[in-house]
């Protein structure tokens, strides 16, 4: 097993979506497998686990990247790979034709190869080699040869254009005169450099093991909750009236979001009375639980008798009034990270897919609940895009553990209902051009990489959020959101390195000023560099 391979995730979320439209999955299977698809996703992208290569190709590759950043060579870096038919050899010139703005130009020992890829491609005789040097940025060199591809004598005899150039040797034995590295302008760097990093990475990618187990327990002990909540739903109007005058729903929600899933299944369990002929005295015990239940309620304030007077009184005020009224009142805009949670979409057409389309870049786990689903729709839950089809009247079980509901609907009185039933349930509620019945807004958004922002008129003029989004998204730099990205992962290095916050508020500042000079377009090494010099400077005190 590779760690960090992710090739398996595209094939279950095949098998799970066949599974799906061949109408064999229920409620259990979809909330296991959209579970596991989501966690998948969370540790891929919160933790290392995939980032850090120990393959010396991809580490070759990035290495050809960062010197084309470094030397502002965006459309033109000139890159000359000798080996190109061999197995590591084929590896680099897939990854290499896939990057934008380089010409290749790969040597081989056989004949009658065609030059393809759209003229990025230039194929050559090994015996040619030296001819095509000069004219290089970067040398790759992964042959099987016992003897050297280039020699340092040779070479200077054949570098004429003064500028710089790296030498990547990938090959053993060694393909690249060593030596190579003393010519002028030309730095070398060998399979032993690759390796030693290979190490290193693989060293990450085994700490990013265990902080993927940490997520990885987290979201079962949440998937088995949901699970124990979900086979307890059809006895919740039972529960309630058991607990009538009490603010039961919020306190079951509460202890869910608080307990771990054996604490809750085992609450679960003692309000359900055990109910079987084969547990004698499960009366007198369902009423020992109701009583401890009521007395939590009573003795604390949160559920006890201020909290039921306020419920009351809000129902008294929802029989005359809206469910949650927004009017004349801005939106707070809090920052949630969605990802693995349950959201329930109303509605299955071109508004329904538009919310659809702008959510799951996030990584929810969606629903679409409606007896008639679009085209549009379908195509997502087809392409693995993590989205759960039911085709059918929505159902008050299938609120239970959403953590979020969009009523897109054009049947109001649906969307009145859930909305009703969600501010009883406790859970957000977006309805679609019925602000009243709303207790979040779905604002416009602008999203590059990590960088989101999200506009909202508190429902008064959607074509006035429209015209924010588009006035807002061009005065946002292009590469703000990998640089944002790089940043982010420099922080750590800083937060590591400096003790005090006034230094480290001065070097991200100072580290950020430098992006804004380069009209943020420096790449991560180049990144590295300044960040070096600025720690540096700080542990000193010169900043």
């Amino acid at each position: 097993m590779v760690v960090g391979e992710d090739e398996i995730l595209g094939q279950v979320r095949e098998a799970y979506l066949r599974s799906c439209s061949l109408g064999k999955t229920g409620y259990e299977l979809n909330e296991v497998f959209q579970g596991a698809l989501a966690c998948a996703k969370k540790i891929k992208t919160q933790t290392d686990i995939s980032k850090a290569s120990v393959s010396i190709a991809t580490l070759a590759s990035a290495e050809v990247f960062h010197f084309q950043t470094a030397e502002s060579k965006k459309d033109g870096l000139e890159v000359l790979l000798i080996g190109g038919s061999g197995r590591m050899g084929s590896s680099l010139l897939k990854n290499l034709l896939g990057r934008t703005g380089i010409h290749v130009t790969a040597t081989r020992r056989s004949h009658g190869l065609s030059e393809t890829e759209g003229g990025k491609l230039e194929i050559v005789d090994y015996r040619e080699r030296y001819l095509y040097l000069d004219r290089a940025d970067v040398i790759l060199s992964a042959t099987e040869s016992p003897h050297y591809t280039l020699t340092a004598g040779e070479a200077a005899k054949r570098l004429c254009t003064r500028k710089n150039r790296l030498f990547l040797d990938i090959a053993v034995p060694a393909d690249i005169d060593p030596e190579m590295g003393e010519l002028p302008g030309c730095r070398l760097v060998s399979i032993d450099d690759f390796e030693r990093l290979a190490r290193e990475n693989n060293r990450r990618k085994l700490q990013a093991v265990k902080d993927a187990q940490e997520i990885l327990d987290a979201e079962l002990d949440e998937m088995y909750k949901s699970l124990a909540f979900h086979k307890a739903a059809g006895k919740m109007e039972e529960f309630r009236a058991r607990f009538e005058g009490y603010s039961f729903d919020k306190l079951l929600y509460y202890l869910r979001d608080h307990l771990d899933a054996p604490a809750f299944e085992s609450l679960l369990g003692a309000l359900d009375g055990e109910k079987s002929s084969s547990h004698a005295g499960w009366e007198e015990r369902a009423g020992e639980n109701d009583a401890a239940v009521k007395r939590v309620m009573q003795e604390e304030g949160e559920w006890g008798q201020e909290e039921r007077e306020r419920n009351r009184d809000e129902r008294e005020r929802s029989r005359g009034e809206s469910v949650c009224s927004m009017e004349g009142k801005g939106a707070f805009p809090f920052y949630m990270d969605i990802a693995g949670k349950r959201g329930v979409i109303l509605g299955g057409g071109k508004v329904a897919a538009r919310k659809i389309r702008k959510l799951l870049p996030f990584g929810p786990r969606l629903v679409c609940i409606s007896p008639v689903i679009g085209e549009e729709i379908l195509c997502m839950a087809k392409e693995g895009e993590g989205v759960e089809l039911c085709q059918r009247k929505a159902r008050e079980a299938d609120l239970e553990g959403a953590f979020f509901v969009i009523a897109a609907t054009d049947e109001k009185d649906v969307n009145g209902w859930a909305a009703e039933l969600c501010r009883r349930k406790g859970i957000l509620i977006n309805a679609v051009d019925d602000r009243k019945n709303c207790t979040f807004l779905f604002p416009a958004l602008i999203c590059d990489g990590p960088v989101t922002v999200g506009i909202s008129t508190g429902g008064n003029s959607p074509a006035a959020a429209a015209y924010l989004r588009k006035k807002l998204g061009e005065a946002i730099p292009e590469g703000m959101g990998e640089t944002t990205e790089q940043l982010g992962r420099l922080r750590e290095t800083v937060l590591n390195r400096l003790c005090g916050q006034s230094d480290r508020e001065t070097c991200l500042k100072e580290l950020f000023a430098y992006c804004e000079e380069k009209e943020f377009q420096a790449g991560q090494e180049e990144l590295e560099v300044q960040l070096e010099e600025l720690l540096e400077k700080c542990e000193g005190g010169a900043v």
